[in-house]
């Protein structure tokens, strides 16, 4: 007996490409996001640039299971795909309308619209604001990328970071590299740090940013993957896409572990 969603052999070539794609992208994403400070930028780009590939896609992925369950197993053609777009807010809209009435995995924490909102105007329109800005264009709606996920930094410091006093043989080791050095860095927004104690104190807070961002994004994937898991259980759709993302099925990751895990492009 057939399968009602079977593909040529050329459509499941460019599926599981796609999918691969995604996950990849979803992965070297986080991994990125562990690595991310103040002192380390260009690591918050590698985010921005392969979060929003990947959940773009992932999103497109879902609106295609959807469509060839609505036409009869037809792929939606290319200007229907294209009017889509890469406003990821409206994407993830979009795919929500699909998840099941009895849907357990929930995500009603206004900091997954902060989250949302600072890719999608990455995706589309902040994606050279560096180099735009530098040649004079003045037309921005968008800040800048850095100065938008600072704020989703911030509200994360507050939520989860518990400030510890230095031992005082650490102070005072602050205070004498005070004496012999020069400091000049620049925090996610700007802000000039050019003293050792400036430096250690903005230090102290990156490994639970770090870590309960990458939570927070994790809880957006792993919603999305159960959308698209679901629709593959429920019709049995051909090729099983989810298989691309285990790490991302379920609900079997405590907190812990998700804030523990470094390297999100290993499944161990």
């Amino acid at each position: 007996m057939s399968n009602k969603f079977s593909v040529t052999e050329q459509e499941e070539i460019l599926l599981l490409k796609e999918a691969g794609i995604a996950s990849s992208s979803i992965n070297n994403g986080l991994t990125s996001l562990r690595k991310a400070n103040f002192v380390q930028k260009s690591h918050y780009y590698q985010v921005f640039f392969q979060l929003t590939i990947g959940i773009e896609r992932l999103m497109k992925l879902i609106i295609i299971h959807n469509f060839r369950i609505a036409n009869n197993n037809k792929f939606p053609d290319n200007k229907i795909l294209k009017n889509y777009g890469h406003n990821i807010n409206d994407l993830f809209k979009i795919v929500s309308k699909y998840k099941p009435n009895d849907f357990k995995f929930k995500l009603d924490d206004p900091i997954y619209d902060q989250i949302l909102n600072c890719l999608s105007n990455f995706a589309m329109s902040s994606r050279y604001y560096n180099l735009d800005t530098l040649t004079g264009r003045t037309d921005f709606i968008n800040k800048d990328p850095l100065k938008v996920w600072n704020e989703i930094q911030e509200e994360i410091k507050k939520r989860h970071y518990k400030e510890k006093e230095f031992k005082p043989e650490v102070k005072l080791m602050i205070e004498e590299i005070n004496e012999i050095s020069v400091y000049r860095y620049h925090d996610e927004s700007d802000n000039l740090i050019n003293n050792a104690q400036t430096f250690y104190d903005k230090g102290k807070s990156i490994k639970v940013v770090q870590e309960y961002s990458v939570y927070y994004l994790y809880k957006i994937i792993n919603y999305l993957v159960e959308i698209l898991s679901y629709f593959e259980y429920e019709n049995n759709i051909y090729p099983y896409l989810r298989e691309f993302f285990p790490l991302y099925q379920g609900d079997w990751w405590s907190i812990l572990e998700i804030r523990r895990k470094k390297d999100w492009t290993r499944l161990g």
